[in-house]
Order: structure tokens, then sequence, then C-alpha cells
């Protein structure tokens, strides 16, 4: 019930030095409902004390945990009031101002001091706080309307190494289910906007299971969120960053036309600066996900690595990468790069084996690695994987040595093999890696 507090609050409000960089801007109706308490309060001093700033508010009215404020209360002389801890690096700092009146909004202790935090996102003064007024005395009175689940939808621009460039784009007309995990059955769906948001009205208080309904062009690293709405008046958000699902494949073939098996191809800028690396199957074929949109440069090892560095071939067969082919990959688009065609003084030889575990059973999920012969020499490509029957195949370069051994991670446990060492030559007998617990 909405009230003037006779008592003080006593404990400590912090605010936190960060703001949230993930997920939608929180409305008047969820940071309410995820607040401790939330309450009105006019500023009657502020001191410095190291880096903080403590301000003495007097409680107005208390909209949202009445209790816990209560359950704070210290006596001050001529009123109740409380004290708010504020960072000096917090958003909200700078805000507060003698003689000022204030929603704030409170987080729950978060030490063993029973120390409160102010949640800056939605903490203003009163003359900029129409909203958050009027939903909580919507609460009050008991008029406030049925919960809701909401959200966004960005693509976030990627370049080939991963990483965020240009701004993020709505995604407009996704489809999106929200059921309530306690009701078989129960669900709704939308679709979002031209601004990526979607809304569907809560069908009551619990835990809701959002998932996404994507075409072939967009991925996202997790398709599903939860979100619990504790009252049915509630509300919940939740943002899902979405990234263009290039796809670029294609084949490789040595100098007599046949698939080249478990051979390291690389895909990168045409200037070299970023590159991924991907396994050829059995038909030699290839394929990268994910990717961004632009003009990229295909190649392999082609020569054993020498300070530090190896040389390459591009397709279509050619030493530099300015003679390079170059392959567009549009947003979201299935590209198909021409067969790569190895030229004949680039060799590599398929060493195939098995990798079995201590007990002698096939070690699936295993990864086979290449590196050089001695001790600290680096792994050179990508591991291939073993399959069910602990089976695989990885081609080396030609009159070089290697080493090769295959390693399976076990929660935070591995197990390793031995390094088995690959001489220079045209043939080699299949290799027999055995898995040891290591560390």
């Amino acid at each position: 019930m909405v009230g003037r507090l006779v008592r003080a609050v006593a404990g400590l409000l912090v605010v936190p030095t960060h703001v949230l960089a993930f997920g939608p801007s929180p409305t008047p109706c969820s940071a309410f409902w995820n607040a401790s308490a939330v309450f009105s309060g006019r500023v009657e001093s502020i001191e410095r004390a190291g880096q903080e700033r403590r301000v003495t508010l007097t409680v107005l009215d208390a909209y949202r945990g009445a209790d816990v404020l209560a359950h704070r209360s210290v006596k001050r002389e001529g009123g109740s009031a409380t004290t708010v801890e504020v960072a000096s690096g917090a958003p909200c700092a700078a805000r507060f101002r003698q003689g000022r009146e204030f929603i704030v909004y409170s987080g729950r202790a978060t030490d063993r001091t029973g120390s409160m935090f102010v949640d800056c996102s939605r903490t203003r003064e009163l003359d900029d706080a129409a909203a958050d007024l009027s939903y909580a005395r919507s609460v009050a009175d008991g008029s406030a309307p049925a919960g809701s689940i909401s959200g966004q939808l960005l693509i976030i621009p990627r370049d080939l190494a991963g990483r965020a460039v240009g701004p993020a784009v709505p995604a407009a007309e996704i489809a999106v289910r929200v059921s309530l995990k306690k009701t078989s059955g129960a669900e709704d769906r939308t679709v979002t906007n031209v601004a990526g948001d979607f809304s569907t009205t809560a069908r009551g208080a619990g835990s809701y299971h959002v998932s996404l309904e994507l075409p072939p062009h967009l991925s996202v690293e997790t398709p599903h969120a939860t979100v619990d709405l504790p009252d049915p008046r509630a509300c919940g958000g939740v943002e899902f960053r979405l990234a263009y699902d290039g796809r670029l494949s294609g084949r490789v073939l040595d100098a007599a036309g046949r698939p080249s098996m478990g051979l390291t191809v690389e895909v990168s800028t045409t200037n070299l600066a970023q590159r991924r690396l991907a396994v050829t199957d059995r038909g030699g074929r290839y394929e990268f996900t994910r990717m961004p949109a632009g003009r990229f440069v295909i190649g392999v090892t082609s020569g054993p690595v020498r300070d530090g560095k190896a040389p390459r071939t591009f397709l279509p067969g050619v030493g530099q990468v300015s003679a390079a082919s170059r392959v567009l990959v549009g947003a979201g688009e299935r590209a198909t790069a021409p067969d790569f065609l190895l030229p004949a003084a680039v060799r590599y030889l398929a060493i195939s084996g098995l990798v079995l575990d201590a007990d002698a059973l096939p070690a699936e999920g295993a990864q086979v690695y290449v590196k050089g012969p001695s001790e600290g020499d680096r792994i050179v490509g990508e591991p291939v994987a073993v399959d069910f029957m602990g089976r695989f195949v990885v081609a080396v370069l030609a009159g070089s040595e290697h080493a090769i051994f295959a390693e399976r991670r076990r929660g935070t446990r591995v197990d390793s093999s031995e390094q088995v060492r690959i001489a220079p030559g045209d043939a080699q007998n299949p290799i027999r890696l055995v898995l040891q617990r290591r560390y």
C-alpha cells in the first residue's frame, strides 16, 4: 500500500558502477518487479566518503518493499530518511542534487552487511518519472494491466574474426514462440515488427521459455531464453543478438583430380589479416559457416613452417595472394567456390588410424592433431574429429616430418596419447593412438 513512511529506512543502497550492456532497456513494469524496493524520496544531504557519495533522502512513498525499507529504518532528527551510498562512477551518481525528489529502484542485498544497491537504469528525478509513477500507482490501486513478455531481435554485423562491426540492424518478421513451462501446450506465437520488437501478454506468474524460428540466412548463439515473472502483473524482457549465417563451401582435389580428405583449408580476408580454418571430408568438401558478407581468398599450406611462417597456395592454385581468385559471399548467402585443384608440386599424404581409450574402446569425440616433429613445435592446421568407430584420416605435407597425437576432453579432465612421429615418405601404415589420463 502506498503511504508515507513514519520511520526512516536504515541500511546502505549501493549503486553499481556499470549499466547492463546486454538486453533491452527496462520498462517501468520490468524494473518495478525486478527491484526489492521502489520508493520516492527527497535528497536532504550529500556527503563524500572516499570514492563514494552518501546521499540522505527523506522517504516519501514506498511503492514496493515497504517491509524491506522499514526493517532498515533509523531515526533521524527532523524525520525519517534513508542513506544511499553511490559510487562516484555510477551512471546516476551525478543526478542526485540536494532538495530534489527522486524515484529509487533498489536491488537485493549483495553482501553480508545487508547493503542494497540502486539500479540506475530507471532511478531518476520525479519530474522525469511520470511513467514510473503511473505504473507504481496502478499496482497500488489494483489497475495494473496483465504482465507481458517482450524483447528485441538485433542483427549484429561481424567480421571474419567474429567481432562486431557497424551498427545493429533490427530483425523484422522473425517468428517468436513464448510458452509457460508449467503449462503443457500453452504457447503464444508472435512476429517481430520493423524495429525488431515483439511482445505478448503473459499467462500469469511463472517461468517462460522464449524461442526463435530463424530463417536460413540468420544464426544465433543461443536460440532460446528463460524469463521468470514473479507476479501475474510483472513484465520480462529479453534481447537476442543475431548474425548473418553466410556459408562458403567447395572441394579440394589433388593434381590427379582425387578428393583430398583431412586437409586443413583456410578462408582469409584479401589482405590476409583474418582467417578461419576448416577440414575437408571424405569427398574433399569443406564448408565455412557464419560467414560475413565480403570478398575472400581460399588457401592451403604448401610447405613446411620456417621462421614461424608457412608458404601457402591459393585458389585456383597460385602462390601469390594478389593472383588468387576472390570469392564473393553476400549477407547470409550460400556461396560455392570453384573446385580447388592443387598443383602437382603440392602433395599431401593421407594418414589414417584409430584412436582408442584406455579400455581399448573407440574414443569417439577425440581430436587428432598434427604438429612439427620437435617437442616445442606448434600444431599445424585444424584438429580432425574421430568418428564413432575411432577412425580418422588427416592430411600431411609429403616430404616433411610430423608428429601426430590425440586428445579428448571430459569436463575438466583431458586424456591424451603419446606423440607418434611420421617420417617423410609416400606410404604410411595405419596409426594406433591410445588415450591415457594426463591431467
